[in-house]
């Protein structure tokens, strides 16, 4: 009788092990912060993307690990800086300049397509896109060189340009 009882109680410790590794290698979550990518052997399409606003939670992939690949995306606003900076004007004054630019990942198909190649990793991801965020958001404070110091700072309707520089 204990034979019978060690023997099922060695098989059931067997079954629970066993559906706890094939939900590991057959399932993945998306929290409601997040937008999730699928990939099938490194492709993705339309319907390979799961909006966590929409569809958070378990989700089932019948296909294992080496086959698919899922990418999770943050998708919260992010913020980058960029430190304060001297730019010289066209009348040749000086005025430190800091900007910074709030960005999120809106459409993570996009996303993936253009920045997957980094690395495997969405950190990578991120860090490449910022990056280039990063440089565009330089060269466009380079643009303050373009004005001069009264236009930069001249409030009212009738004169200053800042407007045009916010554009």
């Amino acid at each position: 009788m204990q034979r019978i009882i060690s023997w099922i109680l060695t098989f059931g410790v067997a079954l629970v092990l066993l559906a706890a590794l094939l939900s590991y290698v057959f399932m993945f979550t998306v929290r409601f912060t997040e937008t999730a990518v699928v990939t099938r052997w490194g492709k993705a399409d339309e319907n390979s993307v799961i909006d966590g606003r929409t569809q958070a939670g378990a989700h089932w992939d019948i296909r294992p690990y080496p086959i698919r690949r899922v990418t999770k995306y943050d998708s919260r606003v992010r913020w980058v800086p960029v430190k304060l900076e001297t730019q010289q004007t066209a009348d040749n004054k000086q005025v430190v300049v800091e900007a910074f630019c709030t960005w999120r990942v809106d459409n993570a198909l996009k996303f993936f397509q253009t920045f997957g190649n980094r690395g495997e990793r969405p950190e990578e991801h991120f860090r490449a896109a910022q990056d280039m965020l990063t440089s565009n958001l330089r060269a466009t404070m380079a643009l303050v060189s373009q004005y001069k110091l009264d236009d930069l700072f001249t409030a009212g309707d009738d004169g200053g340009r800042i407007p045009e520089l916010e554009k």
